[in-house]
């Protein structure tokens, strides 16, 4: 069944990416591959980079209430989005400095990150109709993937 259920996860994310010229392919962090195209997400998330992840996205947008998976999302498709917006030089520069970066809050505020991210509040300010019926479409289908594989829900998430 577990297949299954992240065939059907990958599909709707599909579906919901066919505007943006991405497709999506299950693993095990949520990254973007510009070569490809491709969006890989994760099921599950380290903690700490989680909090410190929608710790950010609340500093930015104080009034989106949304899940770490679809802000995880928004954010990859925000790199498609906004790669053309830097130079090679820019691209340089942000591969330089990935491995320099003490903290998360640095990591995030670089500029292509923080363009990333910035693109992804927009966009779900500004499509709230067709995020909500991702969400809708999504979070039933992520609820009996993580049943059928007897992962523990918090309730307070």
């Amino acid at each position: 069944m577990t297949d299954k259920r992240l065939y059907q996860i990958t599909d709707i994310l599909n579906d919901f990416l066919k505007p943006f010229d991405c497709v999506a392919v299950a693993g095990t962090d949520f990254a973007y591959y510009p070569g490809s195209n491709t969006i890989e997400y994760a099921l599950v998330v380290g903690d700490y980079h989680e909090k410190t992840f929608m710790d950010f996205t609340k500093q930015l947008f104080p009034n989106i209430k949304a899940d770490p998976f679809l802000w995880s999302l928004m954010h990859e498709i925000g790199h498609n989005e906004t790669e053309e917006d830097f130079d090679d030089e820019d691209w340089q520069d942000y591969i330089d400095r990935i491995d320099s970066c003490s903290c998360d809050e640095e990591y995030y505020n670089l500029p292509i990150e923080y363009a990333a991210t910035y693109w992804a509040g927009k966009y779900m300010l500004n499509h709230q109709n067709e995020i909500k019926n991702l969400w809708n479409k999504l979070a039933p289908t992520i609820l009996n993937f993580y049943k059928e594989n007897e992962v523990k829900i918090d309730d307070e998430a």
